[in-house]
């Protein structure tokens, strides 16, 4: 083969790579983006469904603003630490 013709084949390998390797970068950054997506719906409805769970509850034993706000507390002290 000319020099020419290994030049151009050794381009169109390193173009082709390089396509490669952008679709995958790609495809990675989208796969992250999405979980990062799905965990934060899921903490939100977690967040939603205690919200709801504690209005339930204090509705059946009628707790007190202050025993529903130590609950609070305890569970974001619980979270933080």
């Amino acid at each position: 083969m000319k020099p020419t013709v290994k030049r151009i084949l050794v381009v169109v390998v390193v173009v082709v790579l390089i396509v490669i390797i952008i679709i995958i970068v790609v495809v990675v950054v989208v796969v992250v983006v999405v979980v990062v997506v799905v965990v934060v719906v899921v903490v939100v409805v977690v967040a939603v469904v205690v919200v709801v769970v504690v209005i339930i509850l204090t509705k059946k034993r009628t707790l007190t603003v202050v025993e529903l706000q130590n609950v609070l507390e305890s569970v974001c002290v619980k979270r933080k630490a």
